[in-house]
């Protein structure tokens, strides 16, 4: 009899265990099924970082090999550095090939960066790297575009893969003589009019970002304002 009113008492406890265990193990499963996907940021930031890459992804095409410069995560906010990994998370999912991906090093001073990302990709780095992986579809940069004058201009080989600029950080230059020569492909930079409404609720962040960004390339470059 006391056996029997021993395993009664324990019966509860048992069940709650059992039902502990099936939770944890479902919850184990969805993990293990949703490890490929993207996590959704609620940082906008970064989930602007990903719809860049799949526009990047639209306008390559699947099968496309690119090199692809990131931020150097001792430079800059953790932001950037988080945005650089979505990136390049969804790039793949869209499926381009990164046969190389680059964090730009040398002297943080030269570089002029500091504690936000800023234009820190060099003439001398676009030919380097150009010329190490001539059979890639672009150069695609998250760190800037070099400045170039037209002196410059002369010392970049015609022959080197073109830059894609999925996202320009830095307000005060754009690029738009390169994007005219061809030498920067395509870019995605702020829209130059401004939002009617800068209070305005979005729906989605997609929505959010084509009202913010635009996606130029040799075709509409003339809508740019500078």
């Amino acid at each position: 009899m006391s056996r029997l009113k021993v395993s009664t008492q324990k019966a509860p406890i048992v069940v709650a265990l059992a039902i502990l265990v099936i939770i944890i193990s479902v919850i184990s499963i969805l993990r293990m099924g949703s490890e490929p996907t993207i996590k959704k940021f609620d940082n906008a930031f970064v989930e602007f970082g990903r719809i860049a890459a799949e526009k990047t992804g639209e306008y390559l095409g699947p099968g496309a090999r690119v090199v692809l410069l990131i931020h150097d995560e001792q430079t800059v906010e953790d932001a950037f550095v988080e945005h650089d990994k979505v990136f390049e998370m969804a790039l793949k999912e869209a499926g381009v090939y990164v046969v190389a991906s680059e964090t730009l090093q040398g002297d943080v001073q030269e570089r002029s960066v500091h504690v936000i990302a800023r234009n820190n990709m060099t003439v001398d780095d676009y030919i380097r790297i150009g010329e190490a992986n001539p059979n890639v579809a672009a150069i695609v940069s998250l760190v800037g575009a070099p400045m170039v004058d037209a002196a410059t201009l002369d010392s970049i080989p015609e022959s080197l893969p073109p830059i894609i600029i999925p996202r320009f950080f830095n307000p005060s230059f754009r690029p738009t003589e390169l994007l005219r020569l061809g030498i920067i492909e395509m870019a995605i930079f702020t829209r130059p009019d401004e939002l009617d409404d800068p209070g305005i609720e979005f729906a989605d962040p997609y929505e959010e970002f084509d009202a913010v960004y635009q996606v130029y390339t040799a075709d509409n470059v003339d809508e740019l304002i500078y």
